[in-house]
């Protein structure tokens, strides 16, 4: 499997790059992902807009799924945000696989 061209391929997605998340790792089975919160991604509040926040948890876990080299897509979703992430932060993504199940 050629991880490189992987995180190459999602790092040039235009959704990606336009939110400037960087996937920075992509393994069998692993994802790791990040970003740091500026001006365009901030709510009213001052904080994270929970729209990148989910943005780049659906990165994180569609990076691991397709790890194997198989197409995947999120069918369903759910997050609970637990506290704010302010500007300036980094926020960082990760997803490991628990269990492969074949249909």
């Amino acid at each position: 499997m050629d991880y490189k061209r992987m995180i190459d391929e999602r790092n040039a997605s235009g959704y990606i790059n336009h939110l400037g998340i960087n996937v920075v790792e992509i393994r069998e089975g692993y994802a790791k992902t990040e970003v740091e919160i500026g001006d365009g991604h901030i709510n009213p509040m001052g904080a994270a807009h929970g729209g990148l926040i989910f943005s780049l948890a659906d990165v994180t876990a569609g990076s691991c799924a397709n790890s194997f080299g198989n197409k995947a897509s999120t069918l369903n979703a759910n997050i609970n945000f637990l506290a704010p992430a302010m500007k300036g932060k980094k926020l960082i993504g990760e997803s490991k696989l628990l269990k492969m199940v074949k249909l």
